[in-house]
């Protein structure tokens, strides 16, 4: 794993690729119902290889990330979620909790998509990393959903792998 420094911070840093338990590929769980090509949008936002799971409800993601919990030979961890609110069993709201409350998870950020402006404020008290406008327009989307996948996996960057090591 590398390090990346940047001059006069003093930190070593790096990114959710670097950090993504030495893999080759990164993986993404989209929960919802995508208006678009989720996959084709995402992978123009990286140049590595990317596996993206598309599942339509709160329990079907539930499902999926206990498979991930269980045994890398199903599907690995994902390096990021992107949840749509406004769907049932359970909803949104509940399984942002439920990862949240996850030691295994709760470092995966996770990107809500939302048209109602009432839902920002529980997306933070319940620990996402950010509350974005679903757009009207696919085209629009596209370009969200490309810009959330170049954000998270070309920008940010995050303290040394030892700080998200699991608690004993």
């Amino acid at each position: 794993m590398s390090d990346r420094s940047h001059p006069g911070d003093g930190l070593n840093q790096t990114t959710v690729s670097e950090r993504s338990q030495n893999k080759e590929g990164l993986t993404v769980l989209f929960v919802g119902t995508p208006p678009v090509d989720i996959e084709k949008a995402l992978r123009a936002s990286s140049s590595r290889p990317m596996t993206v799971a598309v599942v339509g409800n709160g329990r079907e993601a539930i499902q999926w990330l206990s498979k991930a919990g269980e045994t890398t030979t199903v599907h690995s961890r994902p390096d990021l979620i992107v949840l749509q609110f406004g769907f049932r069993s359970p909803d949104g709201k509940t399984l942002l909790v439920a990862i949240k409350s996850s030691p295994y998870l709760r470092t995966v950020p996770v990107v809500v998509l939302t048209t109602d402006d009432a839902d920002t404020k529980a997306v933070y008290e319940y620990d996402g990393n950010a509350r974005v406008a679903a757009p009207p327009s696919r085209e629009d989307y596209v370009k969200l959903i490309q810009s959330i996948g170049q954000f998270w996996f070309k920008w940010v960057r995050y303290p040394p792998e030892c700080l998200f090591a699991e608690e004993t």
